[in-house]
């Protein structure tokens, strides 16, 4: 052993040692240490180089949790922006993604479409069958919701019984194309519900929400005939035009697209 042996007990450099959580490290850390002590290295040498080593185990460290922090953020955002029965974004959500997707259309260019959907005989679901058999029909419309159209639609819950689908530069036939689906998928689960269809102008987004749920409205007046009702606003007259949809499964959907 050189005069450096010992240099251990000077440098209390083992017990920095187990501060490492990794065995890997650990086992690097005391093979240095043997290195040392065994070399003619003087003690201010191996101070700076078990500093670099540990600092590097420190620097693993503070990665690992930069990225802990950064998930956790990321998993409290989305809770904070998704409606917990349906996994759809909540209003919070949906408000941060159409304001996205208006600004880009401010740039760039486009349009936007707001669908806004009201279930039919929630409360009486509820009377009836009870609050999980209402919570089955509220995924059920979720998923007809989310199913209708393109995977890059915007699809919300407003709370209760109702719900938001926004197209985002849909294409020609698309938005009808995408209530026909919707009408699919509703029938198939024995739903009806009252829909609202209406364009956003970028510079006035509220506007056409309020035109989306006036037409949602119209749909409504004429609920209780065991079917869905559709309506459109006419951009032109300032009026809502019911439309008879053609329920259809998205295969048939995206055919339509590709012939548009």
């Amino acid at each position: 052993m050189s005069e450096n042996h010992g240099i251990d007990d000077d440098l209390k450099i083992r017990p920095l040692i187990k501060q490492t959580k990794r065995p890997e490290i650990q086992a690097k850390l005391d093979e240095e240490l043997t290195k040392i002590e065994d070399s003619n290295l003087g003690k201010t040498t191996s101070k700076i180089g078990f500093n670099l080593l540990l600092g590097e185990e420190q620097a693993r460290i503070n990665v690992a949790r930069e990225i802990m922090k950064e998930r956790s953020q990321a998993r409290l955002e989305k809770e904070a922006t998704t409606d917990k029965l349906t996994g759809l974004l909540n209003m919070r959500g949906v408000d941060k993604e159409m304001n996205k997707a208006l600004e880009v259309m401010k740039r760039d260019g486009g349009q936007m479409v707001a669908v806004e959907m009201d279930l039919d005989g929630l409360k009486r679901e509820n009377d009836t069958n009870g609050h999980e058999s209402g919570n089955n029909l509220i995924r059920n419309a979720a998923r007809a919701l989310k199913e209708a159209g393109k995977i890059t639609n915007i699809n919300a819950r407003h709370g209760g019984d109702e719900f938001r689908k926004l197209i985002v530069n849909p294409t020609e036939g698309e938005v009808k194309a995408t209530l026909d689906h919707l009408a699919y998928g509703l029938h198939a689960r024995n739903i009806t519900a009252s829909v609202g269809v209406a364009y956003l102008d970028p510079l006035r987004p509220e506007e056409g929400l309020a035109m989306a749920d006036g037409a949602q409205y119209k749909s409504k007046s004429l609920k209780g005939d065991g079917k869905s009702h559709f309506h459109i606003e006419n951009s032109e007259t300032g009026d809502y035009e019911n439309y008879e949809p053609t329920p259809i499964q998205p295969l048939q959907i995206h055919q339509q697209e590709k012939a548009a």
